[in-house]
Protein backbone atom coordinates (compact mmCIF):
# COMPACT_ATOMS: atom_id res chain seq x y z
CA UNK A 1 0.00 0.00 0.00
CA UNK A 2 1.30 3.45 -0.85
CA UNK A 3 2.17 6.11 1.69
CA UNK A 4 -0.89 8.09 0.61
CA UNK A 5 -3.09 5.04 1.28
CA UNK A 6 -1.70 4.66 4.80
CA UNK A 7 -2.27 8.34 5.46
CA UNK A 8 -5.91 8.15 4.34
CA UNK A 9 -6.51 5.07 6.49
CA UNK A 10 -5.10 6.80 9.57
CA UNK A 11 -7.17 9.89 8.87
CA UNK A 12 -10.34 7.79 8.60
CA UNK A 13 -9.48 6.00 11.85
CA UNK A 14 -8.83 9.34 13.54
CA UNK A 15 -12.15 10.78 12.33
CA UNK A 16 -14.05 7.74 13.68
CA UNK A 17 -12.20 7.94 17.00
CA UNK A 18 -12.95 11.66 17.37
CA UNK A 19 -16.63 11.14 16.45
CA UNK A 20 -17.02 8.38 19.03
CA UNK A 21 -15.30 10.50 21.65
CA UNK A 22 -17.52 13.49 20.96
CA UNK A 23 -20.62 11.29 21.07
CA UNK A 24 -19.61 9.72 24.39
CA UNK A 25 -18.79 13.11 25.86
CA UNK A 26 -22.18 14.46 24.73
CA UNK A 27 -24.02 11.58 26.43
CA UNK A 28 -22.11 12.11 29.69
CA UNK A 29 -22.76 15.85 29.59
CA UNK A 30 -26.48 15.35 28.84
CA UNK A 31 -26.90 12.92 31.74
CA UNK A 32 -25.07 15.27 34.09
CA UNK A 33 -27.29 18.20 33.13
CA UNK A 34 -30.45 16.08 33.47
CA UNK A 35 -29.38 14.83 36.90
CA UNK A 36 -28.64 18.35 38.12
CA UNK A 37 -32.01 19.56 36.82
CA UNK A 38 -34.08 16.93 38.60
CA UNK A 39 -32.06 16.98 41.80
CA UNK A 40 -32.91 20.67 42.17
CA UNK A 41 -36.63 20.12 41.68
CA UNK A 42 -39.08 19.55 44.52
CA UNK A 43 -39.75 15.86 45.25
CA UNK A 44 -42.89 14.50 43.64
CA UNK A 45 -45.83 14.11 46.01
CA UNK A 46 -47.68 10.92 44.96
CA UNK A 47 -50.92 12.30 46.41
CA UNK A 48 -50.83 15.17 43.92
CA UNK A 49 -50.52 12.76 41.00
CA UNK A 50 -54.06 11.46 41.62
CA UNK A 51 -55.82 14.61 42.80
CA UNK A 52 -56.55 18.02 41.36
CA UNK A 53 -54.35 19.73 43.95
CA UNK A 54 -51.52 21.96 42.79
CA UNK A 55 -48.81 24.05 44.39
CA UNK A 56 -51.20 26.96 44.83
CA UNK A 57 -53.57 24.99 47.06
CA UNK A 58 -51.51 25.54 50.20
CA UNK A 59 -54.52 26.48 52.32
CA UNK A 60 -56.36 23.28 51.35
CA UNK A 61 -53.31 21.13 52.02
CA UNK A 62 -52.79 22.76 55.39
CA UNK A 63 -56.45 22.24 56.23
CA UNK A 64 -56.16 18.56 55.30
CA UNK A 65 -53.02 18.04 57.38
CA UNK A 66 -54.60 19.71 60.40
CA UNK A 67 -57.75 17.61 60.20
CA UNK A 68 -55.77 14.35 59.90
CA UNK A 69 -53.59 15.32 62.85
CA UNK A 70 -56.57 16.32 64.99
CA UNK A 71 -58.55 13.22 64.06
CA UNK A 72 -55.89 10.89 65.44
CA UNK A 73 -56.63 12.17 68.91
CA UNK A 74 -60.34 12.68 68.40
CA UNK A 75 -62.94 10.56 70.13
CA UNK A 76 -66.54 11.25 69.20
CA UNK A 77 -67.62 9.46 72.38
CA UNK A 78 -70.79 7.98 70.91
CA UNK A 79 -72.72 5.29 72.72
CA UNK A 80 -74.62 2.37 71.28
CA UNK A 81 -78.32 3.03 70.75
CA UNK A 82 -80.17 -0.26 70.40
CA UNK A 83 -83.49 1.56 69.84
CA UNK A 84 -82.27 3.82 67.06
CA UNK A 85 -85.18 2.92 64.74
CA UNK A 86 -87.68 4.08 67.39
CA UNK A 87 -85.90 7.41 67.82
CA UNK A 88 -85.88 8.64 64.23
CA UNK A 89 -86.48 12.34 63.70
CA UNK A 90 -87.29 14.15 60.42
CA UNK A 91 -83.70 15.43 60.35
CA UNK A 92 -82.02 12.02 60.44
CA UNK A 93 -84.65 9.86 58.75
CA UNK A 94 -83.00 10.06 55.32
CA UNK A 95 -79.57 9.18 56.74
CA UNK A 96 -80.93 6.19 58.64
CA UNK A 97 -82.82 5.04 55.56
CA UNK A 98 -79.48 5.15 53.72
CA UNK A 99 -77.90 3.06 56.48
CA UNK A 100 -80.65 0.45 56.51
CA UNK A 101 -80.48 0.13 52.73
CA UNK A 102 -76.70 -0.33 52.89
CA UNK A 103 -77.07 -2.96 55.62
CA UNK A 104 -79.65 -4.90 53.62
CA UNK A 105 -77.57 -4.91 50.43
CA UNK A 106 -74.42 -5.82 52.37
CA UNK A 107 -76.12 -8.85 53.89
CA UNK A 108 -77.64 -9.90 50.57
CA UNK A 109 -74.17 -9.99 49.05
CA UNK A 110 -72.65 -11.70 52.08
CA UNK A 111 -75.24 -14.48 51.91
CA UNK A 112 -74.06 -15.26 48.39
CA UNK A 113 -70.56 -15.87 49.77
CA UNK A 114 -71.45 -18.03 52.81
CA UNK A 115 -70.87 -15.11 55.20
CA UNK A 116 -73.24 -14.52 58.15
CA UNK A 117 -75.28 -11.29 58.21
CA UNK A 118 -73.81 -8.18 59.78
CA UNK A 119 -75.48 -6.55 62.77
CA UNK A 120 -76.10 -2.82 62.61
CA UNK A 121 -74.13 -0.76 65.14
CA UNK A 122 -75.17 2.80 65.88
CA UNK A 123 -71.80 3.46 67.48
CA UNK A 124 -69.94 2.33 64.36
CA UNK A 125 -72.29 4.46 62.26
CA UNK A 126 -71.41 7.51 64.34
CA UNK A 127 -67.73 6.84 63.77
CA UNK A 128 -68.33 6.32 60.04
CA UNK A 129 -70.39 9.50 59.88
CA UNK A 130 -67.67 11.43 61.67
CA UNK A 131 -65.11 10.32 59.11
CA UNK A 132 -67.39 10.91 56.11
CA UNK A 133 -67.94 14.49 57.28
CA UNK A 134 -64.20 15.01 57.68
CA UNK A 135 -63.57 13.76 54.14
CA UNK A 136 -66.24 16.16 52.88
CA UNK A 137 -64.58 19.05 54.71
CA UNK A 138 -61.23 18.57 52.98
CA UNK A 139 -62.96 17.30 49.83
CA UNK A 140 -60.69 14.30 49.46
CA UNK A 141 -61.18 10.53 49.58
CA UNK A 142 -58.81 9.23 52.25
CA UNK A 143 -58.80 6.47 54.85
CA UNK A 144 -58.83 7.43 58.50
CA UNK A 145 -55.57 7.05 60.47
CA UNK A 146 -55.11 3.54 61.81
CA UNK A 147 -54.60 4.95 65.32
CA UNK A 148 -58.05 6.55 65.19
CA UNK A 149 -59.71 3.26 64.26
CA UNK A 150 -58.47 1.66 67.50
CA UNK A 151 -61.04 3.55 69.59
CA UNK A 152 -63.78 0.92 69.30
CA UNK A 153 -63.19 -1.51 72.20
CA UNK A 154 -59.48 -0.86 71.73
CA UNK A 155 -59.47 -3.08 68.64
CA UNK A 156 -58.89 -2.07 65.00
CA UNK A 157 -61.84 -1.47 62.71
CA UNK A 158 -62.12 -2.34 59.05
CA UNK A 159 -62.99 0.57 56.80
CA UNK A 160 -64.35 1.17 53.31
CA UNK A 161 -64.63 4.62 51.74
CA UNK A 162 -66.17 5.82 48.49
CA UNK A 163 -66.70 9.02 46.51
CA UNK A 164 -69.39 9.95 44.00
CA UNK A 165 -69.55 13.08 41.89
CA UNK A 166 -72.79 14.35 40.43
CA UNK A 167 -75.38 12.15 42.14
CA UNK A 168 -76.53 11.52 45.68
CA UNK A 169 -74.94 8.52 47.34
CA UNK A 170 -77.42 5.80 48.25
CA UNK A 171 -76.93 2.77 50.47
CA UNK A 172 -77.38 0.36 47.57
CA UNK A 173 -75.18 2.33 45.18
CA UNK A 174 -72.38 2.52 47.73
CA UNK A 175 -72.54 -1.21 48.43
CA UNK A 176 -72.73 -2.06 44.73
CA UNK A 177 -69.58 -0.04 44.02
CA UNK A 178 -67.60 -1.96 46.61
CA UNK A 179 -68.98 -5.31 45.48
CA UNK A 180 -68.14 -4.54 41.84
CA UNK A 181 -64.49 -5.23 42.72
CA UNK A 182 -65.39 -8.93 43.04
CA UNK A 183 -64.90 -9.48 39.32
CA UNK A 184 -61.20 -8.70 39.73
CA UNK A 185 -60.61 -10.91 42.77
CA UNK A 186 -58.69 -14.17 42.38
CA UNK A 187 -59.58 -15.62 45.84
CA UNK A 188 -55.98 -15.93 46.89
CA UNK A 189 -54.57 -13.50 49.44
CA UNK A 190 -54.95 -9.73 49.82
CA UNK A 191 -55.32 -7.81 46.55
CA UNK A 192 -54.98 -4.04 46.67
CA UNK A 193 -57.61 -3.47 44.00
CA UNK A 194 -60.28 -5.60 45.74
CA UNK A 195 -59.82 -4.65 49.41
CA UNK A 196 -63.25 -3.00 49.67
CA UNK A 197 -64.98 -6.09 48.32
CA UNK A 198 -63.14 -8.54 50.57
CA UNK A 199 -63.81 -6.42 53.66
CA UNK A 200 -67.48 -6.25 52.72
CA UNK A 201 -67.91 -10.05 52.63
CA UNK A 202 -65.30 -10.89 55.31
CA UNK A 203 -66.99 -13.74 57.19
CA UNK A 204 -65.54 -12.95 60.63
CA UNK A 205 -66.81 -9.36 60.67
CA UNK A 206 -69.96 -9.15 62.80
CA UNK A 207 -70.95 -5.48 63.12
CA UNK A 208 -71.10 -2.56 60.72
CA UNK A 209 -71.94 1.14 60.65
CA UNK A 210 -72.37 3.59 57.78
CA UNK A 211 -72.01 7.31 57.19
CA UNK A 212 -72.17 9.78 54.31
CA UNK A 213 -71.64 13.50 53.83
CA UNK A 214 -71.73 16.07 51.04
CA UNK A 215 -68.90 18.46 50.23
CA UNK A 216 -69.39 22.11 49.37
CA UNK A 217 -68.98 21.42 45.65
CA UNK A 218 -71.58 18.64 45.60
CA UNK A 219 -69.46 15.49 45.95
CA UNK A 220 -70.76 12.72 48.22
CA UNK A 221 -68.43 10.79 50.51
CA UNK A 222 -69.38 7.45 52.04
CA UNK A 223 -67.76 5.41 54.79
CA UNK A 224 -68.37 2.04 56.43
CA UNK A 225 -66.72 0.69 59.57
CA UNK A 226 -66.58 -3.04 60.27
CA UNK A 227 -65.91 -4.95 63.48
CA UNK A 228 -63.83 -7.01 63.74
CA UNK A 229 -61.69 -5.79 60.86
CA UNK A 230 -61.10 -7.90 57.78
CA UNK A 231 -58.37 -8.17 55.14
CA UNK A 232 -55.97 -9.88 57.53
CA UNK A 233 -53.06 -11.61 55.81
CA UNK A 234 -53.18 -15.38 56.27
CA UNK A 235 -56.92 -15.54 57.03
CA UNK A 236 -58.41 -15.03 53.57
CA UNK A 237 -59.06 -18.71 52.90
CA UNK A 238 -61.38 -18.92 55.92
CA UNK A 239 -63.12 -15.58 55.41
CA UNK A 240 -63.50 -14.83 51.69
CA UNK A 241 -65.47 -17.45 49.80
CA UNK A 242 -66.35 -17.55 46.09
CA UNK A 243 -69.86 -16.83 44.90
CA UNK A 244 -72.29 -19.67 45.54
CA UNK A 245 -73.22 -21.65 42.45
CA UNK A 246 -77.01 -21.69 42.63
Amino acid sequence: MSEIGYTNAWLQFWYVFVALGVGLLSIILFNAITFCYFIRRKPIDPVRLFTDLNDEDESLLQKEEEFIENSIGANPGFEEDENFEENLSPENYDLNQFRMEALEVHNDYRAKHYAPPLQYSEELSQYAQYWAENMAKVNKLVHSPSEWRLKFNGEPLGENVVLTNGFKLGGKGMSDMWYSESYKHSYQELQKETKSYTQMIWASSRKVGFGRAKSEDGKWYGCAHYYPEGNIIGLFRNNVYPLQQL
